[in-house]
């Protein structure tokens, strides 16, 4: 399962699209450093693609630190756990895309909650998303949330 992600190479034309030289101005608008699919910039990214690392492709992760050494990478060899004693959290996602970790879902935002990151919730050994359809999104009046269960050591 891919972790490592190289940037894609950049396209060599040097004519241009019209093949005579004309139309060389070329922006770009991804990242040229190598991407970690440990390392999720969006909670769909999350779902879709860290749980399940053979599906991820280049694009909405954050940049590799180990250089391609996934051996070496200390996100990698000892993902750290989250320590909750609860059997399922919920996790809601602010207006910025920040996940907390809620107390109680049914209170929104006025319950007590715990900033995380989704490169934490992407490495939790000892929780994971509900299986099927409840790893859906949802939403109610105040955000986005979804649930991850604990894993039975």
């Amino acid at each position: 399962m891919p972790v490592y992600l190289p940037a894609p190479a950049p396209a060599t034309n040097h004519l241009g699209p019209d093949c005579q030289g004309r139309n060389r101005l070329r922006i770009e608008i991804l990242d040229s450093l190598p991407q970690c699919a440990l390392k999720p910039r969006t909670i769909r990214k999350l779902l879709l693609e860290t749980y399940d690392t053979q599906h991820a492709r280049f694009g909405g992760f954050a940049a590799c630190d180990g250089h391609g050494h996934c051996d070496a990478c200390a996100l990698y060899a000892s993902p750290k756990v989250l320590g909750f004693r609860a059997d399922r959290l919920s996790i809601r996602i602010d207006g910025s895309g920040r996940p907390w970790i809620m107390n109680k879902l049914e209170d929104g935002w006025g319950s007590y909650g715990l900033r995380t990151s989704l490169t934490r919730l992407a490495n939790a050994p000892d929780y994971a998303f509900l299986e099927g359809r409840q790893t859906r999104i949802q939403r109610d009046e105040t955000s986005e949330y979804l649930w991850i269960t604990k894993v039975a050591a």
